[in-house]
C-alpha cells in the first residue's frame, strides 16, 4: 500500500508520456475511500498493487487460521511451510513488478 501511494505521488499524471492514457486509470470509489486516495488518474500498475495489498491483508489471517487448525490437528508441518513459501513468492514476484515498471515508468 505504501509503495503504490508513494510512487503514485512520484510518478504523476504524465500527460505528455506515450503511455497516457492507456495506462492510466481513474480507481473506483470504494478504493480511494479505503486507501484515503484523491480523485485523480495513476498508473494501472499501482492500482494493481493496491488490489494486491488487499489480497495479502486477506491472506494473511486465511493462513493463520489455517496454520492454526493444522497445529491443533496434529498434521504435518510442511502445510505451514508450504503456505509461507506460498507467501514469500507472492510478495517476491510482486516487489519484481513494482520495481520493474517503476523504472520503465519514470524513464519514460
Amino acid at each position: 500500500r505504501n509503495i503504490a501511494i508513494k510512487q503514485s505521488e512520484t510518478i504523476g499524471v504524465r500527460t505528455w508520456s506515450p503511455y497516457y492514457p492507456k495506462w492510466y486509470i481513474l480507481p473506483p470509489r470504494w478504493i480511494r475511500k479505503i486507501f484515503n486516495l484523491k480523485k485523480r488518474l495513476m498508473p494501472k500498475f499501482l492500482f494493481f498493487e493496491l488490489i494486491m495489498s488487499l489480497i495479502f491483508a486477506a491472506l494473511a489471517p486465511i493462513n493463520l487460521i489455517i496454520s492454526a487448525s493444522v497445529t491443533l490437528a496434529d498434521l504435518p508441518r510442511s502445510i505451514i511451510g508450504i503456505l509461507i513459501m506460498i507467501h514469500v513468492c507472492l510478495i517476491i514476484v510482486n516487489e519484481i513488478f513494482i520495481i520493474i515498471m517503476s523504472f520503465i515508468m519514470q524513464r519514460k
